[in-house]
C-alpha cells in the first residue's frame, strides 16, 4: 500500500477554429486582470523563459493541471482550491501566457507536444514537488500530458484527460468527410505568438501522443463532454466521443466518464464531477486509502 505523505509548505478540438482565435484574446485579457487561480502566482526562470504557476495544499501525490490551448493557469479557477484541499495542487502557465513575461519563441514556429513535455519536466524538477504525480489535462493540454507520460513514465502515477484531443481523431474526422478536422490558417491572425505556435504544432502534437498500450499499466481516467459546439454537427461529436471511448477501452487500466450536458470545458460547466474524478485517482494512486 502506498502511504499518504504530507509535501511541506504551500507550495476543441471540436470548437471552431476561428471562435476558439476570437476567445483567445478574451481569455488573455481576463488572465491579465485576475490575479490567479488561488493566491498569487509566483514565477520561475528556465533558461531565458519566465513560467507563472501556484501551488496549494499538501500531501502526495501532487496533482500537476495542464490548461488547453488559449488558456493559462487561470483556467483551472473553478476546480482548484477543491483540489488543493486533498492533495498538493500545481498550475501553471505555458510559456507566453504569463502577460508580458518574456519566452524564447520555438524555432521553427511550432510548439508541439513533446516540446510542451520537456517544459513541464524542467518546471516540475524546479518546483521542489516530488514525483509521482497525477496529470491532469484539458483538450490540447490533455495531448501534452499523455505525451509527458511516454517520455517519463516513472513520473506519472495517474492521468485524468478532460474531454483530450486523442491520437487518431483528425485522421478519423477526415476520412468521415467533417470540416473543422484541422483549423484553417485564418484562425491563427487574432492569435498571440504562443498561441499560434501551439496551432501550427496540433499535427504534430496528435502524432506524438502515444497510443493506449504504450501508456502501460498507468491509471487512467477519459471524461468525454456529449454536448457539442452551436456550429458543429451531431455527427461530429458522436465521432468525437468515439474516439474517446475507443481510447479509454483499449487502456489496460482506464475509466471512462461521459460529462453528460458538458460542453468543452467540463471543468467550468460541471466542476463537480472533474473534481470527484481527480480525488477518486489520487485516493487510487494512494493504495485505496
Amino acid at each position: 500500500m502506498t502511504v499518504r505523505r504530507r509535501i511541506g509548505g504551500t507550495q476543441s478540438p471540436l470548437t471552431g477554429w476561428i471562435g476558439l482565435a476570437a476567445r483567445v484574446s478574451v481569455v488573455l485579457i481576463a488572465a491579465t486582470l485576475s490575479s490567479c487561480v488561488a493566491g498569487r502566482p509566483r514565477s520561475m526562470l528556465i533558461g531565458l523563459t519566465q513560467i507563472s504557476y501556484v501551488t496549494m495544499g499538501e500531501w502526495e501525490p501532487a496533482v500537476v493541471l495542464e490548461a488547453g490551448m488559449g488558456n493559462g493557469l487561470e483556467s483551472w479557477k473553478p476546480i482548484f482550491e477543491e483540489v488543493a484541499a486533498a492533495t498538493t495542487t500545481l498550475a501553471y502557465s505555458r510559456p507566453g501566457y504569463a502577460g508580458k513575461a518574456f519566452y524564447k519563441r520555438q524555432s521553427d514556429g511550432k510548439r508541439t507536444a513533446d516540446d510542451v513535455a520537456r517544459m513541464l519536466k524542467k518546471v516540475l524538477d524546479k518546483s521542489g514537488l516530488p514525483p509521482p504525480y497525477v496529470l491532469v489535462g484539458h483538450s490540447i493540454g490533455g495531448t501534452y500530458v499523455l505525451r509527458f507520460a511516454m517520455l517519463y513514465p516513472d513520473y506519472v502515477a495517474g492521468i485524468v484527460l478532460v474531454d483530450a484531443r486523442l491520437k487518431g481523431f483528425t485522421e478519423k474526422c477526415e476520412a468521415a468527410g467533417f470540416k473543422l478536422c484541422t483549423p484553417p490558417w485564418v484562425a491563427g491572425l487574432l492569435m498571440p505568438d504562443h498561441v499560434r505556435e501551439e496551432l501550427d504544432g496540433l499535427e504534430e502534437s496528435e502524432a506524438e501522443s502515444p497510443t493506449a498500450d504504450e501508456l502501460g499499466n498507468i491509471p487512467v481516467t477519459v471524461i468525454a463532454a456529449t454536448k457539442p459546439p452551436v456550429y458543429a454537427p451531431d455527427e461530429l461529436q458522436e465521432l468525437w466521443l468515439s474516439v474517446q471511448s475507443e481510447f479509454a477501452s483499449a487502456l489496460s487500466n482506464g475509466r471512462y466518464v461521459r460529462a453528460a450536458g458538458c460542453g468543452h470545458y467540463v471543468h467550468r460547466d460541471d466542476p463537480e464531477l472533474v473534481i470527484g474524478e481527480i480525488r477518486d485517482l489520487v485516493v487510487r494512486v494512494r493504495g485505496g486509502e
